[in-house]
């Protein structure tokens, strides 16, 4: 039997008003009232009941939408409680399921039928999106504090909610098979991973990571994202990756995920996106870093969607040119040097060798078998421009030649 969702408040809750009436009426030596008028807009709700009539399936499914924090749904939750939220409506007694991604109503001025399962007969209700459905309720002065991206994203939340049970969500360590494409439908270009079938899984060994799959039915996958533990500056918490998803449904299906499993993510699903959202909605730009055993010794490296830099072993989610030894851009298994030089000098003749074995004269630098120590003035020169002087049998000396007079 479909079972029905109609909110109302019957408990008059006590005010600043009402108490100051109750204690006036006592000073006054009379019998205190309630009165209905003197509780305030806010809780007066329940005197004008909502008129709304839903099947208990999409009552509980608004109530989820709303709990992640979404506007939309959450003014429907108070749609249902008074009709001050909603007004006249084109119809009533919705529900959803019949149609993937449609809510179903009895128009206004039709009578909904109950079969004799106790179900609503489905001769005479139309459909509608879930977009079209918040319009529809809500009285205009509240649509107008909507903006159009919080509608749009209620219909993915929507769309989300309804494909729980369809869509199984997994955490799995074989990343061979979730890269492998065959697996997927190739229907959305957002879904396209420039390292399928690439020999990633020695890689993400040895990293901390899990990779979480959405995986269809039928058994295609339809959603991927890297799930990052041990991360360096999340307080302990773990790290979900950029999505890469078939539709905005899958991806709000990962977006719920991390909330549900207390996980970090970016706030955008983007490569260059170095904002990171918390389980509870807030923000952070913190520098984030996870370890990778013997990473100079891995033979594929992988595009970085996050942790495109490194240090040693350390994979950081920020740049710094001083320090990075490493850049993960590259969609062909390598990794650029930064700075291939690093503790290097190029000499005169341009060969790069260790400053340790180098001389700088005059602003150039030289192999510090070319140099010795001038005499006179105390800095380096080149052995061709400087006169041997054997001061002894164990002690010589070099002076540059511009120090030396010519008789």
């Amino acid at each position: 039997m479909t079972q029905l969702r109609q909110s109302h408040r019957g408990e008059k809750l006590m005010t600043y008003a009402d108490g100051r009436h109750i204690l006036m009426s006592a000073r006054a030596g009379q019998q205190a009232t309630s009165d209905p008028l003197r509780i305030h807009i806010r809780q007066r709700v329940y005197l004008h009941p909502s008129k709304l009539v839903l099947a208990e399936s999409l009552w509980q499914l608004v109530q989820n939408i709303a709990d992640s924090g979404n506007q939309p749904a959450k003014m429907l939750m108070q749609a249902m409680e008074s009709s001050v939220y909603h007004g006249e409506l084109a119809g009533n007694h919705y529900a959803f399921r019949e149609k993937a991604g449609l809510i179903s109503y009895c128009p206004t001025g039709r009578t909904q039928s109950i079969g004799e399962n106790g179900r609503w007969e489905r001769a005479g209700r139309q459909e509608t999106t879930p977009a079209r459905w918040v319009r529809s309720v809500l009285k205009p002065s509240m649509i107008k504090r909507l903006k159009d991206h919080e509608i749009a994203e209620f219909s993915e939340k929507f769309k989300a909610e309804e494909l729980r049970g369809q869509v199984e969500m997994i955490e799995m360590e074989d990343f061979k098979e979730a890269y492998k494409s065959s697996h997927y439908p190739h229907t959305d270009d957002s879904l396209y991973s420039c390292m399928w079938d690439d020999p990633v899984q020695a890689f993400y060994t040895a990293a901390p990571c899990v990779v979480l799959i959405a995986k269809r039915g039928d058994g295609k996958y339809v959603g991927r994202a890297l799930i990052w533990d041990n991360v360096q500056g999340t307080g302990g918490a773990r790290f979900m990756d950029r999505v890469y998803s078939d539709t905005p449904e899958i991806r709000e299906m990962f977006i719920g995920y991390a909330r549900e499993h207390g996980i970090w993510k970016k706030s955008k699903e983007s490569a260059h996106c170095r904002t990171w959202q918390l389980p509870d909605g807030s923000l952070s730009t913190s520098d984030l870093s996870v370890l990778v055993d013997d990473l100079d010794s891995q033979g594929f490296y992988p595009y970085m969607d996050t942790f495109s830099r490194s240090v040693g072993d350390r994979m950081k989610s920020w740049a710094d040119e001083d320090e990075d030894e490493y850049a993960y851009a590259s969609t062909s298994g390598g990794r650029e040097e930064l700075q291939p030089h690093r503790g290097e000098v190029q000499l005169s003749n341009g060969d790069w060798i260790d400053e340790d074995e180098a001389c700088e004269v005059n602003g150039s630098w030289y192999h510090s078998d070319d140099c010795v120590i001038c005499e006179r003035s105390g800095g380096h020169i080149l052995i061709a421009d400087a006169y041997r002087i054997e001061l002894s049998r164990n002690n010589t000396v070099y002076i540059h030649e511009d120090y030396v007079s010519r008789a």
